[in-house]
């Protein structure tokens, strides 16, 4: 699911307000501006890596929340355990499966 739909269906239910980036550097220059509750970061991104952008707002931000996203990665991996990281989807995602997750994240 791309960037732009998967926004169009999260802010179509009336929960959710995003923000959405191109690729790693925008993703964290916007996080610096707004410090949204939740980051959805894919792995495999253009420019600065998901891997990257997360490691960066480890730093920037020690109470970051990430769901990460991913086709490249398992739930068994490393990254998967770092301090920000409150979730783990594997693509392709299932809206249903999305919308169920962010649910109990916001409970």
């Amino acid at each position: 699911m791309n960037r732009a739909l998967l926004r169009k269906i999260l802010e179509n239910t009336g929960l959710y307000q995003t923000i959405e980036a191109r690729d790693g550097a925008e993703a964290l220059d916007r996080y610096a501006d707004t410090r949204p509750d939740l980051v959805l970061l894919d792995i495999g991104m253009p420019g600065l890596t998901g891997t990257q952008v997360l490691e960066r707002l480890n730093q920037m931000d020690t109470g970051a929340r990430v769901l990460l996203v991913s086709g490249y990665i398992s739930a068994q991996d490393p990254i998967t355990r770092s301090p920000n990281v409150v979730g783990f989807l594997q693509k392709p995602v299932e809206m249903q499966t999305l919308l169920k997750t962010l649910g109990r994240l916001f409970d």
